[in-house]
């Protein structure tokens, strides 16, 4: 009978209480989502150290929610063990070592003061086994053994105009000096060549060495695209450098090496080996010789047995040069700049 807002108490506003119907039981709540693999064994936190001292790593103690031994500071908490550090990979093989000769010229006195010591770099490379691998006696040099030379028929390449006029003139310069005559190596001229173009093409025929020993520059200006590339010109400049040389007891003490260092690589007598090449740039060209094994060894006794004075009973070189002067320039070129040559 009783109602509330004209509707019944019993059959309306609280019928389970009333016993009007049964409620069906409570379904069960849904599973908890699985649990996420456990994070990987290191600490999330810069300061766990510290709190493990602090007695933190009791599995209580939360930050931000989280446990600070099951979370923040696993590592740290002994939750789990850190794997084992892979081994790094193994060092790039070493290049092979390069050939038994210094890349400097003061490497006598670098050895004489004491720079083989390993301990010593220059550069970041080491003084004994990259930079005077030969005067530190980390190797030793193989016998100055010529190479073959060419074939019969065999070019002459490079580029010169006159390759054979070049190594003739060479080879008779040296003859006026008791030096053995040289052979021509195609390999030493294609690496000639190779940096003539470079100087030629890329740096208006402006003489710098590439860094290797026993090299010889020479530039010529020319307004003629046509003209020929006359190395033996260079040769004839080179050894023009005598009248600076100083024949002496102590030779490479007495000279001064920029002026004369070209005629001395020229005549240099344990100097078996040549090769030259020639490229035209705008107005110029260059002419590189590479000679092997390389001349101006530093030190009197090297230029003492290597660089003899004229031999007066020889032939006169105005003779022993006359049949290379129809391939030397004598029209409009005229005379450029002569670089001097490595000193190794």
């Amino acid at each position: 009978m009783y109602t509330s807002g004209g509707l019944s108490v019993r059959d309306y506003w609280c019928r389970q209480s009333c016993g009007v119907c049964t409620a069906p039981p409570l379904s069960s709540p849904p599973p908890p989502p699985p649990r996420p693999p456990p994070s990987p064994c290191v600490d999330q936190l810069s300061y766990c150290a510290d709190w493990k001292n602090s007695g933190y790593c009791d599995p209580t103690y939360t930050s931000g929610g989280l446990s600070v031994r099951d979370y923040w500071c696993r590592l740290t908490c002994g939750v789990c063990t850190a794997p084992p550090l892979s081994s790094p990979p193994p060092p790039p093989p070493r290049p092979p070592p390069s050939p038994c000769v210094d890349q400097l010229s003061y490497c006598a006195d670098w050895k004489n003061n004491g720079y083989c010591d390993p301990m010593y770099t220059s550069g970041g490379l080491s003084v004994r086994d990259y930079w005077c691998r030969q005067s530190c006696g980390v190797c030793t040099a193989p016998p100055n053994a010529p190479f073959p030379p060419p074939l019969p028929g065999d070019a002459l390449i490079g580029g010169c105009a006159d390759p054979a006029a070049s190594l003739l003139l060479h080879n008779q310069y040296r003859t006026r000096h008791g030096s053995p005559a040289l052979g021509w190596n195609n390999t030493l001229a294609q690496q000639a060549k190779n940096w003539a173009a470079n100087l030629a093409l890329n740096n208006s025929c402006g003489l710098y060495h590439e860094g290797v020993a026993g090299e010889n520059l020479y530039m010529a200006s020319t307004s003629s695209q046509t003209s020929p590339l006359n190395c033996s010109r260079a040769v004839d400049a080179w050894y023009g450098e005598i009248s600076l040389y100083k024949f002496t007891s102590t030779p490479y003490t007495d000279n001064t090496f920029s002026s004369i260092g070209h005629f001395t690589q020229v005549v240099w007598a344990s100097t078996a080996q040549v090769g030259c090449g020639a490229v035209r740039g705008t107005n110029c060209y260059v002419v590189s010789c590479r000679y092997a094994p390389p001349g101006n060894i530093i030190g009197d006794s090297n230029f003492l047995a290597n660089v003899l004075p004229p031999v007066s009973a020889r032939r006169s070189l105005e003779v022993d040069v006359a049949s290379v002067d129809d391939v030397l320039p004598t029209g409009s070129d005229s005379d450029g700049q002569v670089v001097i040559t490595s000193v190794a």
